[in-house]
Parts: structure tokens; C-alpha cells; sequence
């Protein structure tokens, strides 16, 4: 199952790093230092399957190869306590192959980064046993700006950094999980805040020390322990846990849910055939390659009500507009055949609708049209998407107002913005939002229109 993680560190010179020292490493090569005078010679580690600089310009002559870039990076720098680099290691999903995680790095690097003039170092590597997959960005804190280093990367160093990163990476990873046909999410969230009832295990590095692995490999286990023996008295937590990940399951899935939250065999056979004996996990089936798929009680009570709810909302339609006008529209707008026939649908006569399109197809372009003619018939018109970034794309796009999901819910539960009757809502890229998340926005909208 893919587990988030993302961390942040700065390669700083007051803690005695050299960015040309950590470049070595993560690239698995041999590189010369010659601020220190020093050759790092890691080319013997044998897990890198993908490395490479990106640049907003790849003109200079110090992008050729990591040695002149990173010893051009340093000389760049001329204070003691200076941060030539900083350094972001994300978790890859086991579910996807070398070649799509490489797809997916390059498309967050370059969005991210190259975009904004920041060079980034990317290295992928296998992980111990080629199971654990994670990527190193070293991102140069200078900007490059007219083949020159020029100032700090202001973005780089704002507390937000971290966090926006997180949430964007999670963005990221889901869209392309789900490119690959799989109904699987990660989440940059705490437990806590998507209401898992587990603790939080910590990560093993090979970096901690041998004093300091062992007592994070026995704090670890303790952890496994006390989360197996909770899951044992209540198997409900780990099945509510399960759908936070996905809607439906198989005993494999299970099975590697329970292993990561629990010590040792004993406990592993203890746990498990608890939670398949459990009521609340409910069978619904084989899927296409012949695996039986589970999922909780609540997650097919709740699909069953979205469905119901669908199908009323498809049948009225109490948010029309001026025919006359949206055919104006249109042809103010230009739209392709496409467009117009995904136009006509969405401010049709119903008050739920569906369009999927390709990445570039001009879905944001149509969006933008409807909410022309939505706002010109009195409604208010607001999208909602899983992350911030999407929430930017959507609104430089269509010019529709929108917030992440997160954002939403929050003011909701604060009874603030409530939707109101006049509402459109436009959910971006809906079918990477989770069925909770979906019902929830689901059921409020049908609720205005049955009051």
C-alpha cells in the first residue's frame, strides 16, 4: 500500500555539509570538491534506477554534469553558515512501475521548480530490497536567472514552504496513481487529522547511527504492538482505516495493513483473523483478476446514498439558465465541437453533471463559459479540489473561485459559507477525492434542494 512520507532538510555549511558531498551520494557517482579539496567517491551504491538535473535553462555551462554544478553552486556562496542547497526525500508509490514514478517526479520537479527558476538534482532510488522507493531533490537556493546564479529562492526558506510542498506531493502522487488505473490515495495529513485511531510509527533511516537505529527499531515495535492490540479489541478502527486509503480492499491489502501495525507473527495471526471475522467487513465481490474485495458497512451504505441522491438530483432541475444567452456564450467563447457539446451538458437541464476529459483537452476553457452564464442567470459559482494547487489551476483556468476541500470542511463544521440554494458547485478531478469527501459534498447540495 503507498505510504506518504516527505521530508525537508537544508545542506548547510554551519553543520559542516557540502552540497558537492551529498549531490555524490544520492547520484552514486564520484565527485570532486574543490572548496574542501576532497573527492567523494560513492559510484559502488547500486540503487539509483533514475538521476537528472532539471533546469528552467539548460544552456550554462555548470549544468553539464553534477561536479560543475554543485562545486559552481558553492563558490556562488561566500559565507561561513551559508545554505547552498536545500534537500526534499519523498516517499514513491510501490504500486506504480520505475518508469511512472519516474513520470511523476519530473512533473512535480518541473511544476514546482523549473517553472519558478530553481534547479533541482533528482535521484531515484530503489530503497533496502528495492522496496522501499523514495526520491532526493536537492534544490540550488539561488536563482537562475540569465544563465547566472543570481539571489535567494525567497519561497525556499518561508515556514509554508514545508507544508504547501506536502500537500502538493500527495496532489501529485495521487493524479498519477490514479492515471494508472488505481483506486488508491496517499495523504500528507496527520492520523489524527483524518481521524485514524492509530499512532504514528516512526522511520528507520540507515543514516541514524547504530545506538540511535536500535532504539528507533524498538520504539517502532512498541508502537506495532500497542496499535495491533487496539485493532484487536475494536477491528473496526484498522477496516475505517483501510477505506481512508480506498473505498474496497483484498485480503492482500489487509493483510499488509495489519503487518505494518503489528510486532510479530503471533500477533500478525491474532489481529488479522479478527478483523476478517468482524462484522462490519462486508464482501462485495471479485474483481478483474479474481480476488475477493471487501470493504466496511459504512462505505457501501454510504456509495448505496450517493447513488440514490444522483439519481435525484439528475431528475429536477431548479438551476436552469437562458438558453438564448448560453448559445451567446458559446460563441463568444469559440468553443471547440468538444467544448460546446461538454458546455451544453453541464448547464443543462438537471442539477448534477459529469464531464472527463483528457489533461489539455480545454475542460477549464468550457468551465469558464459556464460560469459566465451560471453567474448571468444569478447563481453563485464555487470549485472545490483536493489541494491547493489544483484549486490555483482551476481558478487561473476558468476564473471559477476555488478552495481545497480541506478548506470547505473546515468552514462548514464552523457553520461559515454553508451552501446555499443559489450555489453551483464545480468539483475538480472528483474522482480522486475520496467517497467520504464526495458524499459529504453530495449530501449537503441534495439537502438544499429537498428543503
Amino acid at each position: 500500500m503507498a505510504i506518504y512520507h516527505l521530508s525537508f532538510k537544508a545542506v548547510s555549511r554551519a553543520k559542516g555539509h557540502s552540497a558537492v558531498s551529498k549531490s555524490a551520494y544520492r547520484a552514486a557517482e564520484k565527485l570532486h570538491d574543490q572548496r574542501l579539496d576532497k573527492t567523494f567517491d560513492f559510484s559502488k551504491k547500486s540503487d539509483v534506477f533514475y538521476k537528472e538535473i532539471i533546469s528552467p535553462d539548460n544552456k550554462p555551462e555548470f549544468l553539464k554534469d553534477r561536479e560543475k554544478l554543485w562545486n559552481h553552486v558553492e563558490a556562488s556562496e561566500k559565507r561561513k553558515d551559508a545554505r547552498p542547497a536545500n534537500e526534499i526525500e519523498v516517499s514513491l508509490p510501490k504500486e506504480l512501475s520505475y518508469e511512472q514514478n519516474i513520470s511523476l517526479v519530473k512533473e512535480y520537479v518541473k511544476n514546482e521548480f523549473s517553472t519558478k527558476g530553481v534547479i533541482v538534482d533528482m535521484c531515484l532510488h530503489k530503497g533496502h530490497g528495492e522496496d522501499q522507493p523514495h526520491a532526493h531533490l536537492m534544490l540550488v537556493t539561488r536563482e537562475l536567472k540569465d544563465g547566472e546564479l543570481g539571489k535567494k529562492v525567497e519561497r525556499l526558506y518561508q515556514r509554508s514552504f514545508v507544508y504547501e510542498q506536502r500537500e502538493r506531493w500527495a496532489s501529485y502522487s495521487n493524479k498519477h496513481l490514479a492515471k494508472a488505473g488505481l483506486d488508491i490515495q496517499i495523504d500528507h495529513r496527520s492520523n489524527k487529522e483524518r481521524g485514524i485511531d492509530l499512532e504514528p510509527q516512526n522511520k528507520i533511516g540507515p543514516n541514524d547511527g547504530r545506538e540511535r537505529y536500535s532504539e528507533k527499531v524498538a520504539e517502532h515495535d512498541e508502537i506495532a504492538r500497542r496499535n495491533g492490540e487496539k485493532i484487536y479489541d475494536n477491528p473496526n478502527v484498522a477496516i475505517d482505516a483501510l477505506t481512508k486509503y480506498r473505498s474496497s480492499f483484498d485480503n492482500n491489502e489487509i493483510a499488509k495493513f495489519i503487518n505494518r501495525h503489528t510486532v510479530d507473527e503471533e500477533q500478525f495471526t491474532r489481529v488479522y483473523e479478527k478483523v476478517k471475522a468482524s462484522p462490519e467487513l462486508t464482501y462485495i465481490g471479485k474483481d478483474t483478476r479474481d480476488n475477493d474485495r471487501y470493504s466496511s458497512k459504512e462505505m457501501v451504505e454510504l456509495e448505496y446514498r450517493m447513488v440514490r441522491q444522483a439519481q435525484g438530483m439528475d431528475e429536477k432541475a431548479t438551476h436552469q439558465v437562458d438558453l438564448g444567452e448560453r448559445e451567446d456564450v458559446a460563441k463568444g467563447y469559440g468553443l471547440s465541437e468538444n467544448q460546446i457539446e461538454s458546455f451544453r451538458h453541464i448547464t443543462g437541464d438537471r442539477d448534477i453533471a459529469c464531464i472527463v476529459g483528457y489533461a489539455g483537452s480545454g475542460k477549464s476553457y468550457a468551465l469558464g463559459a459556464a460560469r459566465e452564464v451560471w453567474e448571468k442567470a444569478g447563481y453563485n459559482v464555487v470549485g472545490m479540489t483536493l489541494s491547493g494547487i489544483a484549486a490555483e489551476n482551476l481558478e487561473g483556468g476558468s476564473g471559477i473561485k476555488s478552495y481545497t476541500v480541506a478548506n470547505r470542511i473546515i468552514n462548514w463544521d464552523n457553520d461559515r459559507e454553508k451552501l446555499q440554494k443559489k450555489d453551483i458547485v464545480v468539483i475538480d478531478e472528483a474522482g480522486m477525492l475520496g467517497s467520504r469527501d464526495i458524499a459529504r459534498r453530495k449530501h449537503l447540495a441534495h439537502k438544499q434542494l429537498m428543503d
